[in-house]
């Protein structure tokens, strides 16, 4: 049956029951946990690792994620116990452990510190 036969739908609807499931429209929640677990953490490693200010910080994270820097600071107050936990974490572990863990956890990203990426 091609897309023009008269009928098609009816035929197949009549014959056949479709389950269709209502798909809920707007961001993924899955990734939406996921974007700001890799946030975190590469806000605590810009923070550990470069020695940069807040607001240099909130910049460099806003070009890797495309948000605003405002958005980026209510994230990161929203999840301050998480961040609590991921420092309490990452004090324990040298820079080279650190990094290891987080190229390990997200290899598709760069875990080096260079002028390119600190603002």
């Amino acid at each position: 049956m091609g897309k023009g036969c008269r009928g098609s739908k009816k035929i197949f609807s009549d014959l056949f029951e479709t389950p269709f499931q209502k798909h809920k429209k707007g961001r993924s929640k899955k990734l939406y946990i996921l974007r700001n677990e890799c946030l975190l953490d590469r806000y605590i490693y810009y923070g550990h690792l470069s020695g940069k200010r807040y607001d240099l910080i909130l910049k460099i994270l806003s070009n890797d994620f495309f948000l605003s820097e405002s958005t980026i600071a209510d994230l990161l107050n929203c999840n301050y116990e998480k961040l609590s936990s991921l420092k309490k974490s990452y004090q324990a572990l040298s820079q080279i452990a650190i990094k290891k863990k987080l190229k390990s956890k997200w290899p598709h990203l760069s875990w080096e510190v260079t002028l390119n990426n600190i603002a």
